[in-house]
Parts: structure tokens; C-alpha cells; sequence
């Protein structure tokens, strides 16, 4: 039997090559954080930090991105765009910023080629059920097909 110091240093092991993996393998993660019910309190325990503590991305990089979008430097965008961000996640990460009126906003800046990643990721899970369900015939009663339809069709 697994004990419960493995099954969390396991549960830490997926939660980091989910990270490396990027945002579509984060989401997965991230609803598995919710699932005690298919995963070991310990492992469940390890994927919840897919909850909060997502690594931002570089600012020079969320800078770029923001110009691109709208077509226009940061500086006569913003009187100050604060290159620490309040929080990230899976998709993006948020900014402070200050308007040149004096207000003060919150930039949500989308991660780079989300949409291809996306594709490609959907791809590969598609064909990792396939393979795996014909490789462990076991795993066709958790029906990861009809799993795989409800989070991406």
C-alpha cells in the first residue's frame, strides 16, 4: 500500500509537469483539484495549488503583448504599468496600472498563442486516451472519452 507521504510527493510530482506542460494541462489539473472522489486525498491535496499559485510569465513579454493588442506603446497607454503582476493563472496574469487620467485599472493580459497551444494540446489528449485505453483496457470504465467531450467539445 502507497502511503500517504508518497501519494503527496506523487500528487507534487504531476502537479509540476502539469505546470511544465502548460495552460491546457494546468486546467486539467485544475479540475482534478476538485475530484477526491477519482484521486487520493493526498494527490488531490498537491493539484489545488493549480488553484492559485500559477507562475506569471515575463512582464517584458505581458508588455509586448498588451502593445501588440492595442496597437500602441505601454507608456501612452498607461501613466505607470507595475511590472509585478497581483496574480496569474493558467490563461494570463493581471497588472496594475494607472490611466494618464489618475485612474486606476487592472490589465488582464492573455497568455501568447493560446489558441494554437490549445489545438495541439487537444490533440495529444485525444490521443493519449486512445492509446491508453487500448493499451490498459482497464481504464475504458472510467470512460475518459466521455470526460474528454465534456471539458473540450
Amino acid at each position: 500500500m502507497i502511503g500517504k507521504s508518497e501519494l503527496y510527493r506523487s500528487g507534487r510530482w504531476l502537479t509540476q509537469q502539469l505546470l511544465d506542460l502548460g495552460p491546457t494541462f494546468i486546467k486539467i489539473g485544475q479540475a482534478l483539484s476538485t475530484r477526491v472522489d477519482l484521486l487520493p486525498l493526498p494527490v488531490v491535496t498537491a493539484l489545488s495549488q493549480l488553484q492559485d499559485k500559477v507562475p506569471g510569465f515575463p512582464t517584458l513579454e505581458a508588455i509586448a503583448i498588451v502593445e501588440t493588442e492595442l496597437s500602441s506603446s505601454i507608456l501612452s497607454l498607461y501613466r505607470e504599468f507595475d511590472s509585478i503582476p497581483i496574480a496569474a493563472a493558467s490563461l494570463g496574469q493581471v497588472h496594475k496600472a494607472v490611466l494618464h487620467s489618475g485612474e486606476e485599472v487592472v490589465i488582464k493580459v492573455q497568455r501568447s498563442g493560446l489558441q494554437e497551444l490549445f489545438a495541439l494540446d487537444l490533440k495529444v489528449c485525444r490521443e493519449l486516451i486512445s492509446v491508453a485505453e487500448g493499451l490498459f483496457s482497464d481504464l475504458r470504465q472510467y470512460k475518459l472519452g466521455e470526460i474528454y467531450n465534456e471539458f473540450f467539445d
